[in-house]
């Protein structure tokens, strides 16, 4: 399957039109990568957005306590990761590293910016991306927030 195709099965870009989905095609830039290649360093600025075309990215945090890292999640093709720092410009929250090859299509902030803020219908589909990603991390936070109360109770 080429990129275009995988495109118009990814849910986050559901009600994109095909005009739509071929700028976001012709601007993002497909890539393959080696196992343990870190994404997003936690704490660095925001230079892209990702999305996972193959393979699996593990997303980590420090932990509060000091030493190590947290999983907080395994992400699949089809997923996007880095595009909350791109709207906030804040330091990345997490650490985002390849587990094992992928190959991941990535949208350089400049393109990003010009994409978001430009005055097309597709920046009204890019305020429903962040929507849904919004939505899902805060669904995830959650998750993760009630396993540690478990495990504190038990």
């Amino acid at each position: 399957m080429n990129f275009s195709e995988f495109l118009h099965t990814v849910p986050t870009f559901e009600g994109f039109n095909r005009q739509e989905l071929d700028l976001l095609e012709r601007t993002m830039i497909v890539k393959d990568f080696p196992d343990g290649h870190v994404f997003i360093q936690e704490g660095t600025s925001a230079d892209a957005m990702y999305l996972l075309v193959d393979g699996e990215v593990v997303v980590t945090c420090r932990r509060v306590e000091g030493f190590g890292q947290d999983e907080l999640a395994r992400l699949h093709a089809g997923e996007l990761f880095g595009l909350i720092a791109l709207i906030d410009h804040g330091p990345r929250s997490a650490t985002c590293k390849a587990n094992g090859p992928v190959r991941v299509a990535f949208l350089p902030s400049n393109a990003f910016e010009l994409l978001f803020k430009g005055k097309t219908h597709i920046q009204y589909r890019f305020q429903q991306v962040i929507a849904r990603q919004l939505v899902y991390d805060i669904k995830t936070a959650i998750s993760l927030l009630t396993k540690k109360i478990a495990e504190q109770i038990t």
